[in-house]
């Protein structure tokens, strides 16, 4: 199946000029033309067995770079264009704490309120340390709660704010207390703020009809097919399906909103082992270095991966989303050579924690 994907792609994706391992930019940043850009982008996919990617890299808060490359559904050899939709996953966390904020700014929450007091859990009332739970907590991984419950009852591993656990439950818990501020499902409310205002035509939080034809397959490593997830009500923590190009609006937004900005990448969480270089902020992983603080965040669902970091004093990101459960393994290289040779503390911390390969070789 993998022989046959490989071959599939040498056929569907355009046959651009492989381009050597020196760089074309004297920044070390970004390629001198787009087709030199589209080359690496085409070769990384080949090397990985990639069937389709979304990509857009930001420059001065300018979407400087945006393409659609590969295959959405191997069986009718559909090509991904600019419109095809992508599952999200976890990326959707990012633009839900954007949310939050623009109602913390307006006084409707407080960040260290404990959310009982909005509303009771009745999934974990059975132990009082939830009490303690806050928003902050929740957006900074520190709620106690594991990631997902599965089919298990609901737990807290550890008090509540004592450490960094990455958990999509807390994201939940603290959905239906925004819910029940703003009297609003959460895929109006996300909508009605993020989308609409940056004309994010391709983006939901819920399933609807209008995803169905746009919407990119996904594959296995083997390239076997995925099943859909068709959330019909929004999950904060990954229910978010969209493209790379209205990502990217929404990465413009956040690096140009100073209020909201400073307040997701205030470190809150640090990462054990990791010291001062990595640790994360409200909705958003980050990294640091003594001259640059880069956020960042990875999304994971069956047959899609994807990512985003973004540099907020140079004004720069990279966003890409894949059909393929081998969407990651392209992380490395891309960074690199989209965004120069920077600190890249967050890709060994997901070769370590969720074993994904990142195979490149970028030094």
């Amino acid at each position: 199946m993998k022989l046959v994907l490989v071959n599939l792609l040498l056929l569907l994706v355009p046959s651009f000029q492989l381009l050597n391992t020196e760089r074309t930019s004297a920044n070390n940043e970004l390629y001198s033309s787009k087709s030199e850009l589209d080359s690496f982008v085409v070769q990384q996919m080949r090397a990985s067995s990639i069937p389709g990617l979304s990509i857009a890299v930001i420059k001065n808060s300018t979407i400087s770079y945006t393409n659609a490359l590969g295959i959405k559904n191997i069986d009718d050899k559909d090509q991904v264009n600019a419109g095809t939709i992508f599952e999200a996953a976890s990326l959707s966390k990012p633009v839900f704490a954007y949310t939050v904020f623009q109602l913390e700014k307006e006084g409707l929450i407080d960040l260290d309120k404990p959310l009982f007091e909005y509303l009771p859990y009745p999934d974990i009332e059975n132990d009082e340390r939830y009490k303690l739970i806050t928003a902050r907590m929740v957006l900074s991984h520190r709620s106690g709660f594991p990631n997902w419950r599965r089919k298990n009852p609901l737990i807290i591993m550890f008090t509540p704010g004592s450490r960094f656990s990455y958990s999509g439950e807390g994201y939940m818990y603290l959905q239906k207390v925004i819910e029940k501020i703003s009297q609003k499902p959460l895929a109006e409310l996300v909508k009605e703020r993020v989308f609409e205002p940056l004309k994010m035509a391709n983006s939901y939080f819920a399933w609807e009809e209008a995803i169905e034809n746009n919407m990119a397959s996904g594959y296995s490593r083997k390239g076997s097919p995925k099943r859909k997830f068709k959330p019909e009500r929004a999950w904060a923590a990954g229910s978010l399906h969209t493209t790379a190009s209205d990502y990217a609006k929404f990465v413009i937004a956040l690096m140009d909103n100073d209020y909201i900005l400073s307040k997701m990448t205030q470190s809150e969480s640090e990462i054990k082992g990791y010291d001062e270089q990595l640790s994360w902020g409200n909705g958003l992983g980050l990294q640091n270095s003594s001259t640059n603080l880069s956020f960042w965040h990875w999304g994971s669902n069956d047959g899609y991966k994807s990512f985003v970091i973004g540099y907020p004093k140079q004004k720069k990101a990279l966003i890409y989303f894949t059909n393929s459960d081998n969407g990651l393994d392209i992380l490395d290289d891309l960074a690199c050579e989209i965004l120069g040779k920077d600190n890249r503390h967050a890709f060994d911390w997901l070769k370590e924690k969720y074993k994904y390969p990142l195979v490149g070789q970028c030094p």
